[in-house]
Formats: structure tokens, sequence, C-alpha cells
């Protein structure tokens, strides 16, 4: 299988034109998401082909039967150690230092965009020198129905 093709970037024609321009790259928009769904369709089925071909050996069945009994055993072992008020205090600093570090990524991906409105750079000198690129990613998600 080829997937040479897929990842190379999308170019856009400038078009002088922004009503063709629009149309061209709407359409570009979709043929993407129409090849995206159809490998995710692909790589499900090679992935079933896969699982398959590991559930029909005997000697993986058994380790994998053994890795389970093992996870129990863990998972049970983890769920006492978890009512330890130390495990508990270590734990909550860690849930409190994750909501901080998102807060403070949230932040500044909203600075970044500002600056680079504001200034038109994309890129930003750290105080030690370093030159960063500003990058965004866009995505698609499904419209909720309000």
């Amino acid at each position: 299988m080829d997937t040479s093709s897929s990842n190379k970037p999308i170019v856009t024609n400038q078009n002088p034109n922004p009503a063709v321009s629009l149309i061209n790259l709407e359409s570009l928009i979709k043929n993407a998401l129409l090849k995206i769904q159809n490998l995710k369709e692909e790589i499900k089925k090679e992935k079933e082909m896969f699982e398959d071909g590991l559930n029909n050996d005997t000697v993986y069945n058994q380790t994998q039967q053994k890795l389970i009994e093992a996870t129990n055993v863990k998972n049970e072992t983890r769920k006492q150690m978890l009512k330890q008020p130390a495990i508990i205090t270590v734990s909550q600093k860690l849930k409190d230092l994750r909501e901080e570090l998102k807060e403070l990524q949230e932040s500044l991906s909203n600075a970044l965009q500002q600056y680079r409105l504001s200034s038109g750079q994309t890129q930003i000198e750290t105080d030690s020198g370093e030159v960063l690129e500003i990058v965004f990613t866009a995505r698609l998600v499904k419209k909720r129905a309000h």
C-alpha cells in the first residue's frame, strides 16, 4: 500500500478570484476528509485481521490470559494503595499541577494568537536566545446541536 501521497501537504492554487479559491479550498477539504475516512476504515479492517491472526495462536492466548490475571492483581493492589493518605495527597497534588499546566498552556496559546495578530510575526525569541516558531493546528469536530 502506497501512502506517500497522503503525507504530502495540501497545496492550493492561488486563484485571484476569491469565490473560485474558496470553492477549490472547500473541495480540497472534502476530498481530504473522504480520504481520511477511507483510510480509517482500511486501518480498522487490517487491525481486525491482525488481531484475528494473534488470537488464533494457543501460546498467545495462554499468555494473554496470564496477563489478564496479573493485571487484575495489579489493579486490586493499586486500589488498596490509593486509600493510603500519603498516596491520596500526592495524587491530589498531581491533579492540581496538571490542571495548572493546562490553564497555563491555554493562556500561552491565547497570548501567542494575540502576539501573531498584533505583530504579524510567526516566531518569538526566548530570553535564552532560542527562536521558537508559532504554530497553530486546525481540526474539524462535529457541530453540536444547540
